[in-house]
């Protein structure tokens, strides 16, 4: 009989809790839950390759930093030759007097502000106003313009400086115009325009 007790109290598990046993599985659940929570935590944003997406990153502070050292999408050496190009068949349309073609470098709406301070509101309407100067009071005048300055304010929009001169014969008048162009589908046009003539005039009426 000590012998069979004595095999009895060996053959128990040395800690066994009878009472909170039955939980046991359903910790070892909540515990597997956990660990897989953890891991997909860490996998948001992220793609295939383990690394950030650009719109889905685990920060903010890492979207913004990835957004930052994304390469422009431009070329910006081409994007001047190419606005340098825009203002080259505006002048040689000027100077064929085609109306049509001088404001093909427009957007359909647009903000075109002349010399004398006319504005006007769309191609259209502006191609009209050069078809009647081309015809009367612009005939043998030629237009020769330089662009003086070329600044991006995005990758797509570009503040044009330009000078540029009208004669006829021994007369000539100097201008400076303001373009504001944007490139639609890979092609700039111009917004916004407006032109002042270089000339000593009095600041105030009256001035000198």
């Amino acid at each position: 009989m000590l012998q069979k007790n004595v095999v009895e109290r060996n053959s128990k598990p040395l800690f066994q809790d009878t009472k909170h046993a039955s939980s046991r599985p359903a910790l070892h659940i909540l515990l597997v839950g956990l660990a897989v929570l953890y891991d997909a935590a860490l996998l948001v944003g992220r793609g295939r390759d383990g690394r950030p997406t650009p719109c889905t990153g685990t920060t903010v502070g890492g979207n913004m930093a990835a957004m930052e050292q994304a390469p422009a999408r431009h070329n910006r050496a081409e994007d001047e030759v190419a606005i340098r190009q825009v203002v080259a068949t505006f002048a040689d349309a000027w100077n064929r007097h085609d109306a049509t073609a001088t404001v093909a470098c427009f957007a359909d709406e647009l903000d075109h502000i002349s010399v004398r301070g006319r504005w006007q509101r769309s191609r259209a309407e502006l191609e009209e106003t050069q078809r009647q100067y081309h015809a009367t009071i612009w005939q043998g005048v030629t237009y020769d313009p330089t662009v003086e300055h070329i600044r991006f304010l995005r990758p797509d929009i570009a503040v044009v400086i330009v000078q540029g001169s009208f004669s006829r014969s021994e007369a000539r008048e100097a201008a400076r115009s303001t373009w504001v162009m944007s490139n639609e589908d890979g092609r700039w046009v111009c917004r916004a325009f407006q032109q002042t003539n270089i000339q000593d005039i009095p600041i105030a009426p009256g001035s000198r």
